[in-house]
């Protein structure tokens, strides 16, 4: 009797051994959706392997199988890649590669309504009348080649804001159609990709789909399933579309490479632009990292030869890149959000009819709120953090766990109306500027926004010149493409600048740099204001003088020296659970059994120590960092503590988790 090698969507790293039945055995295949026994009840996971023989005379007889094959054998290649590098369970993969994961999957409407749908689709490109720049034209070339030459191909494209990075990829796109191919196009968030999608749209016409979370479940399905039929050319999408299955993948597009959205922070912690170069160097394809702000490792990858590097260095049309002038808030003054200078240039670009767009990286409305009576300060109690006050609807909310309670205007501890308010975001900035520019049309985009499902209408009323302002979050930071956009104002450049992470700098730098591009896109000239208490800070001083140069060596030689990446690998081990103290065991448990053997490697152990934010969502956190300088050694001494944690010494009632090559350390 044949056994089969299942992996199921639990937390433990390893598959598991089924007989097969003979009534079974003729549609038992790897990829196929099962239905196995598994400690007294039924669990449905995903055939990996199927041998003719076994060692384990104990193997139950596996149930039923639920359908055709969900993955083919590449897909199951890229998820045990996954899995083994990520330091991961193999089942949780595949759970998280499925669209609304397995449940559902092999019955699914929205797969049932795509049936039929690649012989009625056909479109050809849609020719661009607009000339290419010299840049351009020798990147689209570059690219177009790799395509067609069908061999391993990572290129890091390094362009300024408004180079012109979307005809590239474009032009890369099509050379895949004309080659019989597909493209894949990620991009970090879903607001950033409704006018991505549209340039694809005009180009493709309705052979364009659409993958990320904000889809409905059957639409996501519907979409999947045109993919691997090969119905779409191609595929648009966030984060987890890198498992989209496209038969005939031909490019992969990163967009926004050096976004930290690309990595998942919770449960399978991947990183999806590095998963992205892994799928296409197993296909042997090319795939194009695009970005105005390469991420540092990115960049180390191209200096070192394994990317090739083209570069865009000037705007489209000779564009002239936005006047950036600093606002010294500690000449200020005051707690308005908008500073003399801010309000005089905007008040100039709503004269001549020109749009304006306004950063603030902090939603809500006051993020510290206390009591000047009896010091008072509204905590999560499930999370170790401050409460921020929102005013639509009124309540104090935790940003972590979504936990709210009434917020009214009196302290309910004392009664006393000596509230004090400070670490304005969004939604004060927007009651602020309603009150100082009351004739000014005014949009918001955040992610309170972005949950009620008003990201693409907010983004079309801008685009259509139906608002004046528009004031938001990152999700206002890069990406976006409107050309009456003269002015844009950095309300507080400072707000993560000095977060205990070694990607701060970086991070108000990139960001910097993003939001100051969405100005002067257009015919007109643009200009940038960035308010900030600390001009002086080098991350500041180069975006606002255009020198990425200077920033990138700088800081290169300043993690170099505090051994982080590029120069270093880090793997760090996550420990949770309801008991603080068996927490704080656990970690110190880990750290100890490593430190002497992995310290001998090269391999630092630092920790334990609890994380910054040492209680999230009622569980209690502590966290052990590895760092070396070969990832493989640094990953294997991780994996000696998860097998620890899975063993039958495993500490009770916590969990432990890998975090492989971490994007932050809180």
């Amino acid at each position: 009797m044949p056994f089969a090698q299942v992996a199921l969507p639990l937390p433990l790293r390893h598959t598991f051994t089924y007989r097969v039945p003979d009534a079974l055995s003729a549609r038992v295949e790897p990829g196929v959706p099962v239905e196995v026994p598994f400690r007294g009840r039924a669990r449905r996971g995903v055939v990996v392997e199927w041998t003719a023989t076994s060692d384990r005379e104990d193997a139950l007889d596996l149930s039923a199988v639920l359908g055709p094959p969900l993955f083919d054998a590449h897909l199951l290649q890229l998820t045990r890649w996954m899995a083994e590098y990520y330091l991961a369970p193999w089942g949780e993969v595949l759970a998280a590669a499925l669209p609304g994961g397995p449940s559902g999957m092999p019955a699914s409407r929205g797969r049932k309504s795509a049936a039929g749908i690649e012989e009625r689709a056909l479109a050809l490109p849609l020719p661009e009348p607009f000339t290419l720049t010299p840049e351009q034209r020798a990147a689209s070339h570059a690219l177009e080649t790799s395509v067609r030459r069908g061999a391993f191909a990572p290129i890091l494209l390094h362009g300024v804001t408004a180079s012109g990075k979307t005809e590239v990829y474009l032009r890369g796109a099509a050379a895949a159609r004309d080659t019989g191919g597909q493209t894949l196009v990620l991009v970090p968030e879903v607001a950033l990709g409704s006018q991505l999608v549209r340039e694809f749209r005009r180009r493709f016409r309705n052979r364009v789909g659409v993958l990320h979370s904000y889809l409905g479940i059957a639409e996501r399905r519907r979409n999947w399933e045109l993919a691997r039929r090969g119905a779409l050319d191609v595929v648009v999408g966030a984060r987890s579309a890198v498992f989209a299955p496209l038969p005939k993948l031909r490019l992969i597009v990163v967009d926004e490479e050096h976004e930290p959205a690309y990595k998942q922070n919770e449960q399978l912690r991947y990183h999806g632009r590095d998963t992205a170069v892994r799928r296409a160097q197993m296909l042997g394809i090319a795939v194009v990292l695009g970005s105005a702000t390469p991420s540092l490792e990115s960049l180390a990858n191209a200096r070192r030869g394994k990317y090739a590097h083209l570069v865009l260095s000037r705007r489209v049309d000779r564009r002239p890149l936005p006047q950036v002038r600093i606002v010294d808030l500690r000449r200020q003054g005051g707690t308005s959000q908008l500073s003399l200078p801010l309000r005089a240039a905007l008040a100039e670009r709503l004269a001549r009819g020109e749009q304006v767009v306004l950063f603030l990286n902090r939603r809500g409305h006051s993020h510290h709120v206390q009591c000047r009576a009896c010091g008072f300060v509204p905590r999560c109690p499930w999370c170790d953090i401050a409460l921020t006050l929102h005013l639509v609807p009124r309540a104090w909310r935790c940003h972590y766990c979504d936990h709210d309670a009434a917020a009214a205007a009196a302290c309910p501890a004392c009664g006393s109306t000596l509230l004090r308010y400070s670490g304005a975001g969004t939604q004060r900035a927007e009651r602020e500027l309603r009150a100082t520019v009351p004739a000014a049309r005014l949009l918001r985009l955040d992610t309170d926004v972005a949950r009620a499902g008003g990201t693409d209408e907010v983004l079309e009323r801008f685009g259509s010149g139906a608002a004046d302002v528009l004031l938001g979050t990152q999700m206002v930071a890069k990406g976006l493409d409107f050309p009456r956009v003269t002015l844009v104002g950095v309300l507080d450049a400072d707000v993560a600048l000095h977060l205990p992470d070694f990607r701060a700098a970086e991070r108000t730098f990139q960001l910097l740099v993003q939001v100051a591009g969405r100005s002067g896109r257009g015919s007109r000239a643009g200009e940038v204001l960035v308010q900030t208490s600390t001009p002086e800070h080098p991350a500041i001083a180069a975006a606002v003088a255009h020198d990425d140069r200077a920033f990138v060596e700088r800081e290169l030689a300043e993690r170099k020296e505090a051994g982080y990446p590029p120069h270093a690998r880090l793997v760090t081990l996550l420990f949770s659970g309801a008991d603080a103290l068996e927490v704080e065991r656990a970690a110190t448990r880990a750290a100890e059994m490593l430190r002497q053997e992995a310290e001998s490697a090269g391999v630092r152990v630092l920790g334990p120590a609890p994380q910054p934010l040492a209680r999230l969502r009622g569980k209690h956190r502590w966290h052990v960092m590895l760092k070396g300088p070969r990832g493989a050694e640094v990953r294997r001494h991780a994996a000696r503590a998860l097998d620890w944690a899975e063993s039958t010494e495993r500490p009770r009632g916590v969990r432990v988790v890998a975090d492989v090559d971490p994007v932050d350390v809180l």
